[in-house]
């Protein structure tokens, strides 16, 4: 499977025309991360009796469709997203955690991800996990707001969270997952706002947000304020 992924892959790059400088980073690379991705697919489609996918997927299709996204060129200004992968065995998860906590896997991310399950922001970290809302570059609060159905304004507005009934955590505590995340203009290098919420992942807490056009995940860096309800 694994070699078969790795030659479509690689037969896809050349031919789009794109080289290892078009993809800002080695060419082989991209060819391991998008093969990954394939495999965690078929994987999550299921196999029939003889470990073929069923009729109808086409991964060359499916990697056609999303090669745009595997080749995108981070922005140098913005912080890489960590390197993400699917989980153990490539199968998909969706069930409940103990704490009310429920961890689902979404293919589009390539991630597992662990929210509150009754929480306010359930609904809208599925909406951004599965793409479902825009992400405009720069327009972080919008792609919020269409995923929870309503908002407060540009990225720092949102520290009035308490008027909604949400609770600020104590300064320096960790956000956890479910939680609105926000930075007054406390947002990496150039002192951005930004706002988010809060996920768990097999790594570690992560920010699911839109970062500069890119819905996806992103370490939780220092100088943010969190929120939960």
């Amino acid at each position: 499977m694994r070699a078969m992924t790795m030659l479509t892959v690689a037969a896809l790059l050349v031919a789009a025309g794109l080289t290892a400088a078009d993809t800002g980073s080695d060419a082989r690379q991209v060819v391991g991360r998008v093969s990954a991705e394939i495999e965690a697919d078929l994987a999550g489609v299921g196999a029939t009796a003889t470990g073929a996918p069923p009729r109808g997927f086409d991964p060359i299709a499916r990697a056609q469709a999303r090669m745009t996204d595997w080749t995108r060129v981070p922005d140098p200004q913005e912080p890489a997203r960590p390197p993400l992968s699917p989980p153990a065995g490539g199968a998909l998860v969706s069930g409940p955690t103990a704490g009310g906590m429920v961890s689902e896997h979404f293919a589009r991310l390539g991630a597992t991800l662990t929210f509150p399950a009754q929480a306010e922001t359930a609904r809208a970290i599925r909406r951004m996990a599965e793409g479902r809302v825009s992400a405009i570059p720069n327009r972080c609060a919008g792609t919020l707001r269409e995923a929870l159905g309503w908002g407060l304004g540009d990225a720092h507005r949102w520290t009035a969270l308490p008027r909604r009934g949400y609770h600020e955590r104590p300064r320096g505590a960790a956000a956890q997952p479910g939680d609105i995340v926000v930075w007054p203009f406390s947002f990496g290098r150039r002192n951005s706002q930004h706002v988010g919420i809060a996920v768990g992942t097999a790594s570690g807490g992560r920010l699911l947000s839109n970062l500069s056009g890119d819905l996806g995940l992103s370490p939780l860096l220092p100088g943010y304020r969190a929120y939960w309800r």
